[in-house]
């Protein structure tokens, strides 16, 4: 029992790590920080790059607070089009909106801030320079958005993709089969208990 238990657990760790793990460290962690910018929604602000840097990500941090009593159907959201370019050509854009789900809205203005960070695109930077970026607003809720912080992270490591998907299986088939022995085992013990009180009610009468 106890080497199953071992064999779940090295199982669960390993896919922890190959799957979510590899994924959030290659998207928030990897690589090294470059310069932030500050930016409000709408605002078109310059970045410098240049190709030693690559590959670069763009990391958007938002710190907001919680709406007021919100009437509307669904959550409420705020929806923003990341958009990098250069000279007047668009390079990529990128959707990422910030929600407050039902059970977080208080009904009054809450004076803490919150905060959510979204990783935008992975891409190579041809030619040093300023790029222009933009935080487009295409749906505006309740939501006060108190500042956008515009991170940079260079010589980022990409997602590994194959690695990710057999370390998200690894931990499904991992936690699958320990609930299963841990299941099995409990119904082999309910039921030795079981038959251990009917020996002895049958030594007693």
């Amino acid at each position: 029992m106890k080497a199953i238990q071992v064999l779940t657990a090295i199982g669960i760790i390993a896919g922890a790590l190959l799957g979510p793990g590899q994924v959030i460290w290659c998207l928030f962690l990897s690589g090294s920080a470059g310069a932030s910018y500050q930016c409000e929604p709408d605002q078109e602000i310059s970045i410098s790059l240049s190709p030693d840097q690559s590959p670069v990500r763009l990391l958007a941090r938002i710190e907001y607070r919680k709406p007021r009593l919100h009437f509307g159907i669904g959550s409420p959201r705020t929806s923003f089009k990341g958009v990098l370019s250069r000279d007047g050509k668009q390079l990529w854009s990128e959707t990422f909106d910030v929600t407050v789900d039902d059970d977080k809205k208080t009904g009054v203005v809450d004076l803490i801030s919150s905060y959510s960070t979204f990783s935008l695109q992975m891409f190579m930077v041809d030619t040093a320079g300023d790029y222009k970026f933009i935080a487009k607003s295409t749906r505006r809720d309740d939501i006060e958005i108190r500042s956008i912080t515009l991170k940079v992270r260079q010589n980022v490591t990409e997602v590994d993709l194959i690695t990710a998907i057999a370390g998200f299986a690894l931990l499904f088939l991992a936690f699958a089969f320990g609930t299963t022995k841990a299941r099995a085992t409990r119904r082999n013990s309910k039921r030795k208990s079981r038959t251990t009180r009917l020996r002895r009610d049958g030594e007693v009468r």
